[in-house]
């Protein structure tokens, strides 16, 4: 295809540049597992492979720091594959007065829509109002007007205001006893988990080295250096960096707390469950906002790709921080939401077919609870030259990024410092996002692969999963056009590829984090994890032991999801 090169501005063009798309190499062919670490020296070593981490590795390594990432886990193993995967303002903030935390987040979504322009898509929420809710819908269309000024009213599209049979028209389940209308508005939705993966892809073509399974076991520092030793399969190795940033999230205390004496972290874990749901049980073109009716607190459902999940809970936590579950009451809260809206639909815990929870790690504030509590974040200085970042939100991850790297960067020696650049990523695109210089560009690349592959299904898969990267995964989907489960678009061959160039050690990091499909398809997922259990037992030169294990941990992890239709316990 050939590129469109209508010239829209100084040094670029509209469209898709097509002359970008096979520059980038795999991540696989940029850091050998094997590479070797003990006694090498860094700027920077950043503890935790969340977004907040994976933002602040690729700021480093496009500054030109020598900056290494060690995750405990896989990468977006916590908080960052547990989100409600939106990239949003926040409006329910307005009613908090926290105007300055939304000015961040509304132009930091739009950011974003450009420099992850695969990945962040807008989402139309449908905000239903009924008699007796309050803002009524005069209020609400004046806060929704502030809401996109802003931004200098640089958004997707304006909000509007339908009538209570316009609105049935398009939600066509929606409770009509007294509804008066709705407002249309729009925010972003993301794969955060994708999201986290892009900034490290990014970060390791920058220069940087990341590594996932690899625990920080010890840090101390010495003769103006800090000793950080990380454990690597049976070994460990002791790297030495000039200055270090943990952003370890809810695991702030426990994970630094061994290596700071006196360190005090003040964190407020609180607790977000979702249900997800099979795409066809509701009818919902868009996303759903609405106010629950126990407590009128902010919830929703969305339409994600191939299901649809409802959240979100805001309750403090004080559990297993490695794994939150979702509890009895937890369900029933949302469940009663959805009953409440759709009462024809007749939606039980049968139909939910997962499940997720994550911890949100706030910054303490007296007085306020749970749902009340900021979402700003702070970066301290518990020892010298050792960063901990805390609280904050996936929007404004990149924000929190380049301040601590800012933070970081100070502290280095003079000499050099003046060696690195400032922070770069305010205007270079993630690696998918490279050459999609508007929606135009990403039109233009969903056409290209459609004439490539002949399926306008798969087409649009690949384009927002992967962006102008899809090229690295279109000869294994040749080799393996396969289908997975009906109705969807991945193949044989991109989960064989994701094995072999995504960094992946176990089941849940393929179904749960690198895909959806723990998500998408219920009805398969045993034969597909039968598959991908073959696949890793392949790559990792697994014994029929190590296969059957790998599998048995999966299937605990599902039935976790769904463990609250027995309790009935009411933990937390």
């Amino acid at each position: 295809m050939e590129a469109d090169r209508t010239r829209c501005g100084p040094g670029r063009h509209r469209g898709l540049d097509a002359g970008r798309l096979h520059v980038q190499r795999n991540p696989s062919e940029i850091v050998p597992v094997a590479t070797a670490l003990d006694g090498r020296q860094f700027d920077l070593v950043v503890i935790g492979g969340g977004i907040t981490g994976a933002g602040i590795f690729r700021d480093a390594a496009l500054r030109g720091m020598d900056v290494a990432l060690f995750e405990k886990r896989d990468f977006a193993s916590g908080t960052s594959s547990r989100s409600s995967k939106l990239i949003h303002g926040g409006l329910r903030y307005l009613q908090q007065g926290d105007l300055h935390l939304i000015y961040e987040s509304v132009n930091e979504r739009r950011r974003l829509r450009s420099l992850a322009r695969h990945l962040v898509r807008p989402m139309g929420f449908w905000f239903p109002r009924y008699a007796g809710q309050r803002p009524g819908p005069g209020i609400m269309r004046i806060g929704l007007f502030l809401y996109e000024a802003l931004t200098g009213f640089r958004v997707d599209a304006r909000h509007r205001a339908f009538s209570a049979t316009d609105t049935i028209a398009h939600v066509p389940e929606l409770r009509e006893d007294g509804l008066r209308g709705s407002l249309l508005y729009y925010d972003a939705a993301t794969s955060d988990a994708r999201l986290v993966w892009e900034n490290i892809v990014g970060g390791e073509e920058a220069g940087g080295l990341a590594f996932n399974y690899s625990p920080v076991v010890e840090a101390e520092r010495r003769d103006g250096w800090w000793h950080i030793s990380i454990r690597r399969g049976e070994q460990t190795e002791t790297v030495l960096t000039r200055t270090v940033v943990a952003a370890v999230g809810p695991w702030g205390n426990r994970a630094l707390g061994a290596w700071i004496d006196g360190l005090d972290v003040s964190l407020r874990p609180t607790k977000g469950i979702h249900l997800v749901l099979r795409a066809d049980r509701l009818r919902i073109p868009d996303a759903v906002a609405f106010e629950h009716p126990r407590d009128r607190r902010a919830t929703f459902i969305i339409p994600g790709r191939h299901f649809l999940y409802c959240g979100t809970t805001d309750t403090d936590y004080d559990g297993d921080v490695d794994e939150p579950e979702v509890t009895a009451d937890d369900a029933q809260y949302l469940l009663e939401l959805l009953q409440w809206y759709f009462p024809e639909a007749d939606i039980s815990e049968q139909d939910v077919v997962a499940t997720w929870a994550g911890l949100r790690p706030l910054v303490q504030e007296a007085g306020k609870s749970a749902y009340q509590t900021s979402r700003e974040h702070q970066i301290v200085e518990p020892a010298p030259c050792f960063f901990s970042i805390e609280g904050g939100k996936l929007t404004t991850y990149r924000l929190m990024a380049a301040e601590a790297v800012d933070a970081a960067q100070k502290r280095l020696p003079a000499d050099r410092q003046s060696q690195l650049q400032r922070c770069q990523t305010a205007r270079e695109p993630l690696p998918g996002a490279r050459g999609l210089f508007d929606e135009e560009g990403l039109a233009d690349l969903i056409a290209r692969i459609e004439r490539l592959c002949g399926d306008a299904e798969l087409a649009q898969h690949l384009a927002m999963q992967y962006g102008t990267r899809f090229v690295h995964v279109w000869p294994y989907i040749e080799a393996q056009p396969r289908r997975l489960a009906q109705g969807l678009p991945w193949t044989e061959g991109e989960l064989t590829y994701i094995v072999e160039h995504e960094r992946v050690a176990e089941v849940e990091d393929v179904l749960l984090r690198r895909t959806e499909l723990y998500y998408q398809a219920p009805s398969e997922l045993n034969a597909i994890a039968e598959a991908v259990a073959d696949m890793l037992a392949d790559r990792h030169d697994w014994s029929p032991g190590d296969r059957a294990a790998a599998l048995q941990r999966w299937h605990e992890r599902v039935q976790r999801g769904l463990a609250f239709r027995e309790r009935g316990d009411g933990a937390t």
